[in-house]
């Protein structure tokens, strides 16, 4: 190690959180670091140089799952916490996180400090390697021969860690991507039994693990029992449409077509509740609907 500090110019112990693998792999140290230490140079560093303490979080990424652990993501916001000034962890805002080598932590908890706060009080640890409510048995997801608690998924910290990894495995870079996710994906990467407690709602899912997110309930396949008939939903897919669609009067709807809303996602909403026509009947009964105008139109 100590010839690679001076091959990559290192003075200060600081200089090492600029190493990055490929400066391993370009220096006759890729199975030393990738097989020995997990691809971590935090491990390889901490392992060759006790003496120093080096901090996880400096390095260009943290070692893989380090923020799994609820001890490690205390100390983090702990750490951050003095680093800004702030007199408690409630006043952490993501810009705190993004400039202070948190953007694995934000993305792990969908860009909000307010569930890595609320994360840090849950009793279960992610990943399966704790699991306070865990009683005997286990569930085996049989699509995938995943083995997990049976009490696994009653944690949402745990919920919350599957669908952190399956958002990487999917290249799931904003909230509304998830608007694309189906079922049989949550069941392909070993969560039927998580999907199945949300009686088969990906809606249903996120809005428990995300609450913090404004989900468009109308945009996902499936919705729970009963919310496709919901009034208030139907107000907002409705209002939505008129946003988007630049609607300022009611006639402004006889211009609407099919293809514009299957775009906006709202298409099979309207068709749980008898199509655009009775839809539009329903919410603004005020006016003297064209049946014959609104289908010329929506059915194109």
């Amino acid at each position: 190690m100590d010839w690679l500090k001076n091959k990559l110019g290192f003075i200060d112990w600081e200089d090492w959180y600029r190493v990055s693998l490929a400066d391993f792999d370009a220096n006759f140290g890729r199975t030393l670091v990738r097989k020995h230490y997990k691809s971590s140079p935090y491990h390889l560093l901490s392992s060759v140089y006790p003496e120093y303490q080096f901090v996880p979080w400096f390095f260009n990424s943290v070692p893989a799952d380090f923020f799994s652990s609820v001890a490690n993501r205390k100390n983090y916001v702990e750490w951050l916490k003095a680093k800004v000034g702030a007199s408690n962890l409630r006043e952490l805002r993501k810009v705190d996180f993004s400039a202070n080598h948190g953007n694995g932590l934000l993305a792990r908890y969908h860009w909000s400090p307010e569930v890595i706060i609320d994360s840090l009080t849950e009793s279960n640890d992610v990943g399966g390697e704790k699991v306070s409510d865990t009683t005997s048995g286990i569930e085996r997801t049989a699509h995938t021969g995943i083995i997990r608690p049976r009490n696994y998924w009653n944690s949402i910290e745990n919920q919350r860690a599957f669908l952190y990894e399956l958002g990487k495995r999917m290249a799931i870079k904003d909230p509304s991507m998830w608007y694309s996710v189906q079922k049989k994906d949550i069941i392909e990467h070993g969560g039927s039994g998580l999907i199945d407690r949300y009686e088969g709602s990906l809606f249903g899912l996120l809005t428990a693990v995300y609450p913090h997110v404004q989900w468009l309930p109308w945009k996902f396949a499936h919705l729970p029992r009963g919310l496709s008939q919901d009034k208030n939903v139907l107000k907002n897919a409705i209002s939505a449409c008129e946003k988007e669609l630049k609607i300022k009067s009611s006639t402004d709807w006889y211009r609407v077509s099919q293809l514009q809303l299957d775009e906006l996602g709202v298409a099979h909403i309207f068709n749980a509740n008898g199509g655009l026509f009775e839809v539009l009947k329903v919410h603004y009964p005020d006016h003297q609907w064209s049946k014959e105008h609104i289908l010329s139109k929506a059915t194109k």
